[in-house]
């Protein structure tokens, strides 16, 4: 019987028992679409990681507490700040690095101007920030050394709080209130963040309030620095930036017993390949679930292709009498089974893409349907449909006609 033939008779079959056939195909539709959706979000994720790191240049530099040292070998430690003076010695001695700066964040502040209020990030750090990010100022200026020098009370105002507090009234020169009892001046107006995929949530560039490190100390005597941004004078030189950061760092507050750096220095790179490799890990085990979902779909699809075989053993032997073959019978039942796990597929697929537009749609978070991820999960329903339907097929193609035809 040719294929053509073959198609036209399963389909046939298929159509005959809607309802049964339509839940081996939901079964399949789930665990394909899930495959291609949790791949697709997983390539998203990495899309953001890349993005996020990016946005600090490829030789950026994360200077931090060592916190695998702290709980080193059963112990713990306490942790050690960095400090102001840290900064200046590493700016003033390390030729490799172009610059460290440090951020002291202190988010769900509410920032007030006259009846009007929004909460905000306050950010205290240094004039290098704006050098060691993406930002570009829009009106004014950013954090000077004079500011941080002298105490001054200036505040730099992230786009959207700006615009929530002053409206069509220019900010500069205003005086705006932090709570608790915080007063700053209005220096400077950063231009909106690109919306890029690490926009997503509260804490954006547009909702940051900037002020001066020292402004900030004297104002909450918090003084604990907990995290360094900076940047190597090149690409080629971050390896050595990284060796004195830390040879300074060693040089101020020594080792933990001696033997465990106090502080680690962390690049861009290094957190992509490590992130990345979490992502893919993490993506990996849990498109191990759509697989073993699509597993339990074709043991369904053998289920019901038993049941049809069992159903249809007078027809099977009437075919068999007047001569069908027993490869006839086999590819018939074969063929059935493929063209659901087939259609379950191409409906996983369609399912796979509404919900991956659905979820970017919802959170601004990436999703991508990879080629290569949709072949290998619909060519995993082909497979389930020839391994599900290859057993009942067998067992319908070995019939004795005989016994077939005496069966009520």
């Amino acid at each position: 019987m040719r294929l053509g033939s073959l198609v036209i008779e399963a389909a046939t079959a298929v159509a005959a028992n809607r309802f049964r056939m339509a839940l081996a195909l939901l079964g399949i539709t789930i665990g394909v679409g899930s495959v291609i959706a949790i791949a697709g979000m997983g390539d998203g994720a990495k899309i953001v990681v890349r993005e996020s790191i990016s946005s600090f240049g490829a030789g950026s530099l994360m200077v931090m507490p060592n916190w695998q040292a702290i709980d080193a070998d059963g112990e713990s430690y306490d942790i050690e700040w960095l400090t102001i003076e840290d900064v200046e010695q590493i700016n003033a001695q390390a030729d490799a690095v172009r610059m460290v700066t440090p951020e002291l964040t202190f988010e769900g502040r509410s920032a007030r101007y006259g009846s009007r209020s929004i909460v905000s990030t306050l950010y205290a750090t240094l004039h290098y920030y704006l050098e060691a990010s993406s930002m570009r100022v829009a009106q004014g200026r950013f954090l000077n050394p004079d500011d941080q020098r002298l105490q001054r009370k200036v505040a730099v105002l992230g786009a959207e709080v700006a615009q929530e507090l002053f409206r069509d009234e220019s900010p500069l020169g205003a005086l705006i209130s932090i709570e608790p009892s915080i007063e700053l001046e209005v220096v400077g107006v950063l231009a909106p963040e690109e919306k890029g995929l690490l926009s997503v949530g509260d804490d954006s560039v547009d909702t940051r309030v900037f002020l001066p490190l020292s402004t900030m100390e004297r104002l909450t005597g918090w003084q604990r620095i907990y995290l360094l941004w900076g940047q190597a004078a090149t690409l080629s030189e971050v390896d050595a930036a990284k060796r004195q950061i830390l040879a300074i760092l060693d040089a101020n507050h020594g080792r933990y017993d001696g033997r465990h750096r106090k502080y680690q220095v962390e690049d861009m790179n290094q957190l992509l390949k490590t992130v990345e490799s979490t992502t893919a890990t993490v993506t990996t085990l849990v498109s191990l679930l759509g697989v073993i979902a699509l597993v339990v779909a074709g043991i369904g699809v053998m289920n019901i292709m038993l049941v049809s075989v069992r159903e249809r053993t007078r027809e099977i032997g009437t075919r068999k009498a007047i001569g069908a073959q027993q490869a006839s019978i086999l590819n018939q039942f074969v063929v059935e089974a493929t063209l659901i796990c087939c259609g379950g597929g191409l409906a996983g697929i369609g399912l796979a893409a509404v919900a991956i537009a659905i979820v970017a749609q919802a959170t601004d978070w990436p999703g991508l349907i990879s080629p290569a991820t949709v072949r290998l999960a619909f060519f995993l329903a082909l497979g389930t449909g020839l391994a599900s339907g290859l057993y009942p097929a067998t067992r319908a193609a070995r019939m004795d006609p005989v016994e077939a035809l005496r069966h009520e």
